[in-house]
């Protein structure tokens, strides 16, 4: 399985990849909402095909606006047993 958490790539200087150089993501997790934690997240779940994993707001935003459907929203202090470790 292949997480990736608040993948900020691109015109970042410590990113040691850009976002085009990611081939696979199965989960994508967006902590929060602010752009250097979004970063490439939502490009990298619409290119891959991944889950996008996040607040409510944030998959809802990434559905109804970015067309993303694989999301799964989670609350602060909630939780969930993916399938990964």
């Amino acid at each position: 399985t292949r997480l990736w958490i608040d993948p900020f790539l691109s015109d970042n200087p410590l990113a040691d990849l850009g976002p085009d150089e990611i081939d696979r993501a199965d989960y994508i997790l967006i902590t929060h909402g602010h752009g250097d934690h979004t970063g490439d997240g939502f490009d990298i779940a619409k290119r891959t095909g991944a889950t996008l994993i996040s607040s409510f707001e944030l998959i809802s935003f990434a559905a109804e606006v970015l067309g993303l459907e694989d999301g799964h929203p989670l609350s602060i202090g909630g939780g969930y047993d993916f399938p990964f470790g």
